[in-house]
């Protein structure tokens, strides 16, 4: 090898050595989320007691999300109860940190009150929907030895329903079912919870009791599967697959308002029990958020926890959720306000039988 030649080798050896060098070198990229989370606390608001529903799953999120989080951040619980959840939900939304440090399992209202209360200082589309845990449709469950096979039997006879209160869920729903489907509920109130209607309906003092599918299914899974019980009706949008043959409020309703007003109140059940974040979160936080999220759901280790303590769940993903949040508030002023004047007559409805 001449040495012009070999000058050349030896100087493009050394230029390959170092660029190799300096590609090992290079620093790994850097993660901009789990720099956010390293060494951070993350903080669930719920704006009830610990000991209640939102308690618990905002518990079971702080357990198995915390890990997931890029950064491993410190997760914990923060109870603000007040004005029915609608304290914390105002908090949340108005003053509560918009970097993804503050989660929430708003009141399943949220979308309800969005669009009935004119007085509401947030707006359910514009949350970051992370994930739902549970839904908390009601059914109608009754014993079939007293007859009451389907909802038909309550358009011919008086059906006797309980309730804890007429203005509560499980009054409104028979208060709707009379007004929009022509059933002749009679509603008992009083009633301190489901567990109490469900010893009232074995003693025959009611009929139905409105309570959660999800947990209803698995405290009387052998009522059901012998047929002994069943359900008449349920607050569901759509049918399910579970309940093929059980007719749905929102297919009820005498013009296109109703259905519409329908539809808006009883959504809190698809929102159910759920993980948010409020508005203005960075869209790479929320997506780590929400892909924690669906890690921490799809677990074995989150699977054993949830049989073990007995809780309910039919997970659904963030974004799912939102769509479905979108869709029922895909509304005009002009369909809000006929759904706020429904709503106002439904209540002057029922603060006349209070009386």
């Amino acid at each position: 090898m001449d040495p012009i030649t070999m000058a050349r080798a030896i100087s493009l050896g050394v230029l390959a050595a170092v660029i190799a060098g300096s590609s090992g070198a290079r620093p790994a990229a850097a993660d901009p989320v789990a720099d956010f989370y390293k060494g951070k606390t993350v903080q669930i608001i719920i704006g009830a007691g610990m000991g209640g529903s939102y308690g618990l799953y905002g518990q079971l999120a702080a357990r198995h999300i915390a890990s997931r989080i890029p950064g491993n951040p410190t997760v914990l619980v923060q109870s603000m109860p007040g004005a029915g959840g609608l304290k914390a939900l105002a908090y949340e939304y108005n003053v509560a940190a918009k970097d993804g440090s503050i989660l929430a399992v708003p009141h399943a209202e949220v979308l309800q009150e969005t669009v009935l209360n004119e007085k509401a200082r947030f707006n359910a589309a514009k949350f970051n929907w992370i994930g739902r845990f549970v839904d908390v449709d009601l059914v109608g469950i009754a014993l079939t030895k007293t007859g009451v096979a389907s909802l038909d039997v309550a358009k011919r006879r008086q059906v006797i329903v309980g309730s804890t209160g007429l203005r509560s869920v499980t009054g409104m729903v028979p208060v709707l079912f009379n007004r929009v489907a022509g059933t002749k509920f009679k509603i008992v109130v009083g009633y301190k919870g489901v567990d109490e209607m469900f010893l009232a309906q074995q003693k025959g003092e009611i009929e139905v009791v409105p309570a959660s599918w999800v947990i209803a299914k698995v405290l009387h899974a052998e009522d059901f599967k012998n047929g002994s019980m069943v359900a008449i009706f349920s607050t569901a949008l759509e049918r399910t697959a579970a309940l093929p043959n059980t007719p749905t409020i929102t297919e009820f309703g005498r013009d296109d308002d109703e259905k519409m007003f329908l539809r808006i109140y009883f959504a809190g059940g698809t929102v159910g029990r759920a993980l948010a974040a409020p508005p203005g979160v960075p869209a790479e936080r929320v997506k780590a958020l929400r892909a924690a999220f669906n890690a921490a759901v799809a677990d074995k280790g989150f699977a054993a926890d949830v049989d073990k303590r007995k809780i309910s769940i039919n997970t659904m993903p963030g974004e799912e959720l939102a769509a479905r949040v979108d869709k029922v508030m895909e509304l005009t002023p002009a369909q809000t306000a006929k759904a706020r004047k429904i709503y106002a007559d439904v209540l002057a409805s029922v603060q006349d039988k209070g009386k």
